[in-house]
């Protein structure tokens, strides 16, 4: 029975550690909850604002986010991501704001040699990068 459930066990591991090679995809949040998509763009057109604001007309459609691990932070990359993501929901710009970072402690469970079950949490870290996706007036 031991052997059965460390095999259910090792199955759900192995495609959680799948499922982690996927693509990465930022999230959008709407600020209106009757938001209409725009024709996509293309990601290479989108404007990107960090220190300062457009100097034209624009209108904020919602947050792009993005969660990264700290130690494999690489911002070029992140900004990329959002830009993919501003493109798809039709912005033609994004205003970066700072990263948050945030923690979890998730529990888990393994057993030794013998089968008993030894019980420990996992604490992970986590950069939150978002942008306000604009659409040019």
């Amino acid at each position: 029975m031991k052997s059965k459930t460390l095999a259910t066990i090792l199955g759900a591991l192995c495609l959680l550690t799948l499922g982690g090679c996927l693509s990465p995809e930022a999230s959008f949040s709407p600020l209106a909850a009757n938001f209409k998509y725009g024709a996509p763009t293309n990601p290479a057109d989108i404007e990107v604002y960090i220190t300062k604001k457009p100097d034209y007309n624009y209108r904020e459609l919602g947050i792009i986010s993005y969660n990264t691990n700290p130690s494999q932070y690489d911002e070029a990359a992140v900004i990329q991501i959002m830009k993919k993501k501003a493109a798809q929901i039709g912005a033609t710009g994004i205003i970066v704001m700072n990263a948050q970072s945030s923690f979890t402690q998730d529990p888990n469970v393994t057993y030794d040699f013998w089968g008993n079950v030894i019980m420990y949490d996992t604490t992970r870290t986590n950069l939150m990068h978002r942008a306000m996706a604009i659409r040019r007036e």
